[in-house]
């Protein structure tokens, strides 16, 4: 098949969910979470303060749950350009479609017999489509994310400075819209630090210091005002709140590990919610759509045992390529992050920011078998 054919129907079927569940389900891009960033986003266009809740008076208590990033991005589209919500969410499929470009783009630097699958893996991938159609973070941080992967295997490509600092700048951007990226700063710097033992290219060494310091400080100048203004010494409060489970004896109600000591059950439970972070299709069920729910397992399914079977082969075959030995990492912070962070609260939402890390690694996977399979044909 034509691969325009392929791009183009990958944004029709993106364009028609959006229709359908314009008409039939409006509802369905206001999810739970949805208020706690459209509150923000309307103080900070409206108050110039980032807060859930402004009073008459002119007091208000200082937002330290979510980051600014998301609000902002919704406080400058709808609250002050007066686009509808409609209109933000088609924003958003715009941006998971940069997604898909940044991800194809980062490809070829690696192999260009990767770029193409890679780029159809973001575009297909049912939980990229079906949160960009909602009211939520995910799709402004898949594109930063897939931006600071462009920039930081261009810089293992080229060595330059230039694109180091640029996805430090990015990975900044992105840990605003999400905190979970708050730690990958320093992963990446630890990736460096086995790449100049590696290769024993020192100057990597000076190179690691510049990244760290321009990502911590511009971090820690919003970790500074929640400490001043809440005294919370927190970049997001949400660790205080909800997590990290292994601090407290959490527990769900499954009958065979429920009575086990901690070391056994949390082993259990890890292993059980990492299945479910990597396996989850994704659903159709918020469109309130039978036949749409049908049609979406029909396709989830089968394109979740494709990708994740060229993820699982590509990893086992990385041996010593960095540019794909680093997108591993990064889906391993992922995983440890999101698993760390709620754990049984984990699911395919989890997975989006990694889409792109998985892409590549997947299509590296098929590439090899399809090397394997030629190669015993002839």
């Amino acid at each position: 098949m034509n691969k325009k054919v392929l791009i183009i129907f990958a944004i029709a079927i993106r364009l028609s969910l959006f229709s359908y569940a314009e008409i039939k389900a409006p509802q369905s891009k206001f999810q739970s979470d949805t208020v706690t960033y459209t509150q923000p986003a309307t103080n900070l266009i409206r108050h110039a303060a980032f807060s859930n809740a402004y009073n008459q008076d002119g007091s208000y208590s200082p937002e330290t749950f979510r980051t600014p990033g998301y609000p902002l991005f919704l406080g400058i589209f709808h609250d002050l350009m007066k686009i509808s919500y409609s209109g933000v969410v088609l924003i958003q499929i715009f941006l998971t479609i940069l997604a898909a470009y940044f991800t194809y783009k980062a490809a070829l630097i690696i192999n260009p017999k990767l770029a193409f699958l890679s780029s159809l893996i973001v575009l297909y991938d049912p939980p990229v489509t079906i949160f960009s159609l909602m009211l939520l973070s995910e799709s402004l941080f898949l594109f930063s994310i897939s931006i600071f992967m462009y920039m930081f295997v261009l810089y293992l490509k080229t060595q330059k400075t230039k694109f180091l600092l640029f996805s430090a700048l990015i990975l900044v951007l992105a840990t605003y819209v999400r905190p979970i990226s708050y730690y990958l700063g320093l992963a990446s710097g630890i990736f460096l630090i086995y790449l100049s033992i590696r290769t024993k290219i020192k100057k990597i060494i000076i190179h690691i210091l510049v990244f760290l310091t321009i990502a911590y400080s511009l971090l820690g100048l919003w970790q500074f005002r929640n400490y001043k203004l809440s005294g919370k010494n927190v970049f997001s409060s949400w660790e205080k709140e909800f997590g990290p489970w292994y601090r407290k004896d959490t527990r769900d109600d499954t009958e065979l590990t429920k009575s086990l000591p901690p070391l056994p059950y949390y082993l259990n439970a890890v292993s059980r919610c990492i299945v479910s972070l990597m396996t989850d299709p994704g659903t159709l069920k918020y469109f309130n759509s039978v036949n749409l729910k049908f049609i979406g397992k029909v396709f989830a399914y089968p394109w979740m045992v494709f990708w994740l079977i060229g993820f699982i082969i590509g990893t086992a075959k990385i041996n010593n390529n960095f540019y794909l030995q680093f997108l591993a990492w990064c889906a391993l912070y992922f995983i440890a992050a999101s698993v760390g962070g709620v754990l049984f609260g984990i699911g395919s939402r989890f997975r989006v920011p990694m889409v792109p890390c998985l892409a590549i690694l997947s299509s590296y996977g098929w590439l090899r078998v399809v090397s394997i399979v030629n190669r015993n044909n002839k």
